[in-house]
């Protein structure tokens, strides 16, 4: 008995010299182990010390896998999008004037990618340097993403993790978004680094949650996250008044921010404020404002982003099957999500907290922003492929116990989905090829994904041995078909590149054909001025006008000598920012390319896809006659 209560003596004073964060860290690490190995399978139990080790030799291999998987990517999409979205332009000139020293016109986007680009514009030069900028800083931080969501995937699912962030990276949205230089990319790096930072329990999370919220707003919810991850783990007073400190710290280049937005806010400003402080956005929009918000909205908007390429309906499946394999999908995507949040939270697994804090904010901020853009949902849908797969494989576990399924009807279900997958992916393939055309970029993607897919399966055999051949089978056909059906979604959205070509076709044309003095009026403003900056003083935005003779003397009072009509703005009924010009009334004329008799047609530049007309402003009467310029050439 006495030495029994000297046992139990310095068990207590063993815990009681420990802090509490040791305790808990202990705890994660124990629970991290225990979700990379894998199930015990028909061979056998095997040692996890030994398992462990082949992980530990194998993990450093995978990680250069995946770095060149995504470098290829970067180097494979790198320019292929040659006109950039119109926000390019406005978070460039932030980046510029910063970065002269210059009170920013705009402080509509927050300013770390502005800045980013600009300086690295001093590196690359050439004819157009803040965009060939913004592709090198996609290219550059998009490797690391991939790198970033296996290691905060491991945190959550353990191995499987690696398959999780492979999935992740072929999404299309990612990859469309890569060839875009505009603020998705940088976001998706920025909040993986963060999380990361978070989980491991770093103090330096603050600081990267202080420049994701200068990469976009919504970076504040990482602020909170990093604060109460802290409240949570540490007891200590001290150290709690700390963590309050760092964080007031870390909000502070938002508040200045904000505050220069206050100061130099005049009527008119464009700012994602105008939904808090005025309802004049909303006069542009074909619907309500009740119609473009809402929580299932974006759920499906989430939902197509994120869950739909997973598994494409076959070809020649029938309008039944497909609506059938679409609800099976969203059913399994809901109740893995919502399982393994509530779970978690259950369970104490506190890293699943502060991937839902920073996970709802975002959806939520956006549910009720009146711009349901699917774009918006490539930086967090892999929040909810994640908690999905933690969910699925929480409930696995609650099902199976210690090996309560008896294994072979584990092996049968295994076999069955590695049939299922390599018939359903046998019947996709031929269809690739068929596709190859739409986006000539991505024809090799799917073959170097599959690649990848085969090394990353003889990785983990190497690792678990033939006892899990029929597993890792399974889950490299499951793999299979995913890349496959992914494809045809990413040919769709990134296309060859060619979108909106015709603005820089405009361009090149008014260059070629303006006369000193001569200004051309363009709704894509900013986007033809890249193309042509040497006479950018010369091309402006198209006026605001009540009627289409209004506008005609509008453009005469402003000296305007050409006015453009796009299919791009002007074959959309619902397009809000030519809405609020009113130019869907003003200018529809001119969607005939024909002469009036105010309007003079010079030609049209682009391609059946999308082109523009080109208009020159007749005098008014009494005027002396203008000499038409050259013909467009056909």
């Amino acid at each position: 008995m006495a030495s029994r209560r000297r046992i139990k003596c310095v068990s207590n004073l063993c815990q009681e010299t420990m802090s509490r964060p040791k305790i808990r860290n202990i705890r994660t690490r124990a629970c991290e182990t225990s979700a990379k190995n894998p199930p015990v399978g028909s061979a056998g139990r095997m040692d996890a010390q030994e398992i462990a080790g082949r992980e530990n030799y194998v993990e450093r291999f995978l990680l250069a896998a995946l770095f060149a998987f995504g470098a290829y990517q970067s180097v494979l999409y790198f320019g292929c999008k040659v006109v950039p979205n119109p926000d390019f332009t406005v978070i460039a000139r932030t980046g510029r004037e910063l970065l002269s020293f210059q009170v920013p016109s705009s402080f509509k986007y927050a300013p770390v990618v502005g800045l980013l680009q600009a300086a690295l514009s001093h590196l690359v030069g050439g004819q157009h340097p803040e965009l060939a900028a913004g592709w090198l800083l996609n290219a550059i931080l998009h490797p690391f993403s991939l790198v970033l969501l296996w290691l905060v995937g491991k945190k959550i699912v353990g191995a499987s993790a690696l398959w999780f962030a492979f999935i992740v990276i072929i999404n299309h949205w990612v990859i469309y978004m890569l060839t875009d230089p505009i603020i998705e990319t940088p976001l998706l790096f920025f909040s993986l680094a963060t999380l990361y930072l978070i989980l491991k329990r770093s103090n330096w999370s603050y600081v990267l949650a202080s420049i994701t919220t200068m990469v976009r707003y919504e970076g504040l919810a990482l602020i909170l996250a990093a604060f109460i991850m802290d409240l949570i783990t540490v007891t200590d007073r001290r150290r709690r008044i700390r963590a309050f400190l760092y964080a007031a710290l870390a909000t502070i280049p938002l508040a200045l921010w904000l505050l220069g937005t206050f100061l130099t806010w005049k009527p008119g400003t464009t700012h994602y404020l105008e939904v808090l402080f005025t309802k004049e956005y909303a006069k542009g929009f074909a619907q309500s404002v009740e119609e473009r918000t809402g929580i299932l909205m974006h759920m499906r908007l989430l939902w197509m982003v994120g869950f739909r390429p997973l598994l494409m309906p076959y070809p020649g499946a029938g309008e039944a099957s497909a609506e059938m394999l679409v609800k099976l999908n969203e059913t399994v995507a809901l109740a893995g999500f919502f399982f393994g949040s509530i779970y978690g939270l259950l369970k104490r697994r506190w890293e699943i907290l502060v991937l839902l804090l920073f996970f709802v904010p975002y959806f939520l901020l956006h549910a009720f922003y009146p711009y349901p853009l699917q774009r918006f949902h490539s930086t967090i849908f892999w929040l909810a492929i994640l908690l999905c797969l933690f969910g699925l494989q929480a409930a696995w576990r609650l099902v199976d116990g210690n090996g309560r399924v008896p294994r072979p009807l584990v092996s049968l279900f295994q076999a069955a989905i590695a049939l299922i997958a390599v018939i359903w992916l046998a019947s996709l393939v031929p269809y690739m090829s068929k596709e190859s055309a739409v986006s000539p970029k991505s024809v090799s993607l799917p073959y170097v994904a599959i690649a990848l897919a085969a090394v990353i399966f003889a990785a983990r055999l190497y690792v678990y041995k033939a006892g899990y051949l029929l597993r890792e089978i399974s889950i490299l056909a499951f793999v299979g078909l995913v890349i496959v059906s992914n494809q045809s979604t990413v040919v769709r959205l990134v296309g060859d590149g060619q979108q909106d070509k015709e603005f820089k076709l405009l361009a090149d044309w008014f260059i070629a054909n303006a006369k000193p003095g001569e200004k051309m009026a363009v709704y894509m403003v900013s986007v033809v001025k890249i193309f042509a900056p040497k006479h950018a003083d010369s091309i402006v935005l198209l006026p605001k006008a009540d009627s289409p003779d209004q506008f005609v003397k509008t453009c005469r009072d402003q000296n305007i000598t050409y006015v453009v009509w796009a299919t791009r703005e002007g074959l959309r009924s619902d397009h809000t920012g030519y809405r609020q010009l009113n130019l869907h009334e003003t200018i529809k004329d001119l969607a005939d390319p024909k002469s009036t008799e105010s309007w003079q047609f010079v030609g049209q530049v682009g391609s059946q896809r999308g082109y523009v007309n080109i208009f020159r402003l007749r005098p008014a009467p009494g005027e002396a006659n203008i000499t038409r310029p050259p013909p467009v050439p056909p």
